[in-house]
């Protein structure tokens, strides 16, 4: 078996790109959310404006919306009442929304938002057949997570009482990365995501408590000799019960946390072997480094005690995404 190391570890966590942008795309009331879902797109409205008014709108810069915007009154006559407001909306959703986006809609009421990821950067041309969505102008998305409104940060709440179809969601960047995954690469920084579940008040002695993590990761790097500052990793609360807390760091420092973490609130790392059941993976590396070194001696299986009562009381969530590429590598 292969050794693991923190490349093979980190080569797998998702990399959100710094250049991405993100979207809050409507579905008319949730009347087309289930179309949009089933079908992997989302759509625009329009059909009438045909593409050749829309590559008419290009310029060297980008697009001028007020070409189509005349385009538009020339074609619908009194009927639009907006032609600035069509064109623009039309040209964000065309040449603005790329592959690589992030987009959530919402369903009826915004009583639940699914994110997902856009696949492709031109409009695609889909059997219209196997929906009930009458529009032509569509991007293919692959959908990720769907979350009640419930559990979303309250800073999003502002979001979904945008009016406008297209909706930039740019500045809603660090809330949204936190929904669309739990462990992830963004710049030269990770983030880790844990998951506060409990509905009690929280304390300040389990906050307190929870610091116990960056002991461990000291004893760790000074024992490996890795020269890691843990006065360079920041905490960001979200206080409410539920709610999250976000370690922010270097990658290497993130990655150790994770998988101290990943053992401590109890993640199962073996995998089904047909004739015996399951079966616990011994591998070389880091997995294995870091288990040894939790087990290494009692001062330290007293924080792992703390640590996991703390991570118990709050009831914190294992990091999904670690767990899952540590079961990949280990299987």
């Amino acid at each position: 078996m292969s050794t693991i190391t923190f490349k093979s570890i980190t080569d797998q966590i998702p990399v959100i790109s710094e250049r991405s942008n993100y979207w809050f795309v409507r579905t008319e009331g949730g009347r087309y959310y289930k179309d949009f879902i089933e079908s992997g797109v989302i759509a625009i409205g329009y059909n009438e404006v045909p593409y050749s008014s829309i590559i008419a709108s290009r310029t060297n810069d980008g697009y001028d919306y007020r070409i189509l915007s005349g385009i538009i009154r020339d074609l619908f006559k009194q009927k639009e009442r907006r032609p600035n407001l069509a064109a623009s909306q039309i040209l964000k959703f065309t040449y603005d929304i790329k592959k690589g986006d992030i987009v959530l809609i919402p369903t009826y009421n915004s009583h639940k938002i699914t994110w997902g990821r856009v696949a492709e950067s031109p409009l695609i041309t889909l059997d219209l057949s196997s929906d009930n969505c009458p529009y032509l102008k569509r991007k293919k998305v692959i959908w990720g997570d769907t979350i009640l409104r419930d559990n979303l940060d309250p800073f999003l709440y502002k979001l979904m009482f945008t009016r406008h179809t297209i909706n930039n969601a740019n500045g809603y960047a660090e809330y949204i990365d936190k929904l669309t995954n739990s462990f992830y690469i963004k710049g030269d920084q990770a983030y880790l995501v844990l998951d506060v579940k409990t509905k009690n008040k929280i304390g300040a002695k389990e906050l307190f408590q929870l610091s116990t993590v960056f002991d461990l990761l000291e004893e760790y790097s000074k024992d490996k000799q890795l020269g890691i500052d843990t006065s360079d990793i920041s905490i960001k609360l979200n206080v409410q019960s539920p709610g999250i807390i976000t370690f922010t760091g270097a990658i290497t420092a993130l990655t150790i946390i994770g998988v101290m973490l990943s053992f401590i609130v109890g993640a199962d790392f073996s995998i089904e072997n047909n004739v015996v059941g399951k079966v616990n993976i011994k591998t070389p590396g880091i997995i294995k480094a870091i288990q040894d070194f939790l087990d290494a001696n009692e001062k330290r299986k007293i924080k792992r005690k703390i640590l996991k009562k703390t991570l118990n009381d709050l009831n914190i969530q294992n990091p999904q995404d670690l767990s899952d590429v540590m079961k990949k590598l280990l299987e």
